[in-house]
């Protein structure tokens, strides 16, 4: 028992990967200045009263503090008791040729990097025939921006809703980009020296570190069976330490597939694996299989800067030889009825038993003689 119990143990080695996984997010912000004496401030409206033809000094600036995205802004008026506007987008000026009018929205065609500034418009003008029923009222203009990721998103600027029917969700302001650390490299523990079965690239899956909705990320893991004998492998999923329910709902949707050359080994989702077989490799074989994790793109913004992580367990275990089976003995056929053969021995036996005892009788008779 003790040595059997020694021989499952070397003849099993497992290594385990432990990887980041954290999501990203979409957060701009949108503020107002002015120039005066031609220093940019923030813009107040302090100065409520206006004349006809008058241009203001007004640049909404739309500054992205989350990953790289697309903006869209627009432009509402209203007025006291809903009367009669005489003012829209006619009336700003500015707005430069990247921006394109689609339907309600002002669309931005070009990617906004993290941390770059993007100004909507620069000057807005008073109409020179403001009727007299607009004088003391107040006129209110109305800005709102947008951003959708711009990863795994293309958008036709050539169709009056170049975003597509898209759901607009709260974004999360905390969320900066600049301040997101990814993991450089993936942390590998390493028992019985597995690492002589399987080549890992130390920077496995830390591209998980920062993910985005529809995301696909991809890792190339080598088999090398450097022993006299046939092994299989195995891979096993499971979550990190200290990870929080959401981050663990996070790792049910991810996706894997798993491709050898010879085809699909696995597809399905990346959490939960248990000893999923990768194949059995004969001695001296060398093998490349490719990891494939996809992030759904439907994931929402409940999801974004959400920290979580994933453990890849990976095992190598020999596989014993059948024991080859007995060569069968050769059986002479047998014809006839055995029970008719079994009669004749008994009648040989008997016969032989009979002439012995006539021969000691007729023996015992000439002794008396």
């Amino acid at each position: 028992m003790c040595i059997s119990g020694i021989f499952a143990f070397t003849n099993t080695s497992i290594f385990s990967i432990k990887d980041e996984v954290n999501t990203g997010a979409i957060n701009i912000e949108l503020k107002e200045y002015t120039l005066k004496d031609g220093q940019e401030l923030i813009y107040t409206d302090s100065e409520t009263t206006v004349l006809p033809g008058q241009i203001i000094s007004l640049i909404p600036r739309i500054t992205n503090l989350g990953d790289s995205s697309y903006v869209r802004a627009k432009l509402t008026y209203t007025s006291e008791q809903n009367s009669l506007i005489q003012i829209s987008d006619d009336n700003v000026d500015g707005i430069n040729e990247d921006w394109v009018k689609k339907g309600e929205y002002w669309y931005y065609k070009n990617i906004v990097n993290s941390g770059e500034n993007i100004d909507i418009f620069k000057t807005l003008r008073i109409p020179t025939d403001v009727p007299n029923e607009f004088q003391g009222k107040a006129i209110q203009l109305n800005i709102t921006a947008e951003a959708i990721q711009s990863n795994n998103f293309n958008p036709n600027f050539d169709s009056n809703t170049p975003w597509g029917g898209v759901n607009v969700e709260e974004a999360k302001t905390a969320y900066q980009a600049d301040m997101v650390q990814i993991n450089p490299n993936a942390v590998i523990e390493y028992e019985n020296s597995a690492n002589m079965y399987m080549s890992v690239p130390e920077n496995f899956f830390n591209k998980l570190g920062h993910i985005v909705p529809g995301d696909i990320v991809s890792e190339d893991v080598s088999i090398n069976n450097k022993s006299e004998t046939k092994l299989e492998y195995f891979v096993s999923t499971d979550k990190t330490d200290g990870i929080s329910e959401k981050g663990i709902e996070l790792l049910e949707k991810l996706q894997l597939k798993i491709v050898s050359k010879d085809g699909v080994i696995y597809n399905g989702n990346a959490y939960k694996i248990e000893n999923c077989s990768l194949g059995v490799y004969e001695p001296n074989n060398l093998a490349n299989l490719k990891f494939i994790v996809t992030v759904p793109s439907e994931l929402g913004n409940e999801f974004a800067d959400l920290a979580s992580g994933i453990k890849w367990n990976f095992s190598v275990k020999e596989v014993k030889k059948e024991p080859e089976p007995e060569p069968k003995k050769e059986i002479s056929p047998q014809t006839g009825d055995t029970k008719f053969r079994a009669a004749i021995m008994i009648f040989l036996v008997s016969a032989m038993g009979l002439i012995v005892v006539l021969f000691l009788e007729k023996k015992q008779k000439d002794k008396n003689k």
